[in-house]
């Protein structure tokens, strides 16, 4: 059997899973280098928090230098209009990118601004919870606790 040809996705192992936290890293990095690349625009203080049936990314920074001047000048309803076309756009590549590194389908995705603070906020919403591993903690042994009281109590005899 030729495995080469083969479009179909193997089923990933557990052990190759990302745990949670590794795949909000790996998301927040993403997110952050296509909204670069995309808009010219670096992110501050961004992160990312998965949910079992979706994800919300949150970071600080996200008006584009043409979207402070056009705010400056106290134009509004033009800056409502730009940010909704910018959404519009970016909305798809940034589901495809999503979805790539989760890889389960998104059913929705929202994506807001607010002007005053700069914060940008997105929610994606998913068909089923991503699948992740769980962190292995370590086992620790766990010691007596030993405080003052108890001590008072081990000396005196009932």
């Amino acid at each position: 059997m030729d495995t080469k040809n083969n479009n179909k996705k193997l089923p990933l192992k557990t052990t190759n899973l990302p745990t949670r936290k590794q795949l909000e890293r790996i998301i927040t990095q993403s997110f952050r280098v296509f909204y670069r690349q995309r808009l010219g625009c670096s992110l501050q203080k961004a992160s990312c928090t998965l949910f079992s049936n979706y994800l919300v990314i949150v970071a600080e920074e996200g008006i584009t230098p043409i979207e402070k001047t056009i705010k400056e000048l106290e134009q509004i309803e033009t800056l409502l209009e730009i940010r909704q076309s910018i959404n519009r756009v970016l909305k798809p590549q940034l589901k495809e990118i999503i979805q790539e590194i989760v890889v389960v389908e998104i059913n929705d995705i929202i994506c807001h601004l607010n002007f005053d603070s700069g914060r940008l906020m997105a929610i994606a919403v998913f068909n089923e919870p991503p699948k992740t591993r769980s962190k292995k903690s370590k086992v620790k042994t766990q010691q007596p606790l030993v405080t003052s009281f108890s001590r008072d109590l081990a000396g005196d005899k009932f």
